[in-house]
């Protein structure tokens, strides 16, 4: 059986969660899915963060993004990463307006091979949602490892933008996501 997510446990999620948010203070218009944050930066100012994560052997950051969705949107079924430099496994960390929306999984054919955003967001798959089986879904409320190689969305049915703090590894912490 496929796994999409497994929830972490992490101290002081309040104090980081607060912190995180002051990365988004300056945005006042949604026009692109994904802000890139400078990792380093992000460490420094949250030690907390850092401490959490090095806790759980985490190993070194490969990018660190905010997600927004729009509201009453859904974002487009993708996975993350291409053949090239597959992608598999995030931290997602709810932030604001996280309530009423769904992670998705699905198993569907690649539409698209090796999409690129404009924003620099990297190289994904896209995948012909007519023709997608339903997996699973699940309400991201709490720092949680997400598998990201499933064709997957994001459906958020809250009346305001959703923001999601999401890291990619240099090392796909499989240990940790295959953990009972």
């Amino acid at each position: 059986m496929q796994k999409f997510y497994k929830i972490l446990q992490f101290d002081h999620v309040d104090i980081i969660t607060n912190k995180l948010l002051s990365y988004i203070e300056d945005i006042n218009e949604v026009n692109i899915l994904s802000y890139k944050i400078d990792h380093r930066k992000l460490l420094n100012d949250i030690p907390e963060l850092k401490k959490q994560l090095d806790q759980y052997n985490f190993g070194t950051i490969g990018v660190a993004r905010i997600l927004v969705t729009a509201p009453n949107t859904t974002l487009r079924l993708h996975t993350d990463g291409n053949d090239l430099q597959p992608k598999f496994i995030a931290l997602n960390w709810p932030m604001l307006n996280f309530r009423d929306t769904e992670m998705r999984w699905f198993n569907s054919q690649i539409s698209v091979k090796d999409y690129e955003e404009e924003e620099g967001y990297g190289t994904f798959d896209l995948y012909d949602r007519s023709k997608a089986e339903f997996l699973f879904k699940k309400e991201i409320t709490e720092p949680t490892l997400v598998n990201i190689r499933c064709p997957h969305d994001v459906v958020n049915n809250h009346p305001k933008t959703r923001f999601m703090f999401s890291i990619r590894f240099d090392k796909e912490p499989w240990e940790l996501f295959n953990a009972e």
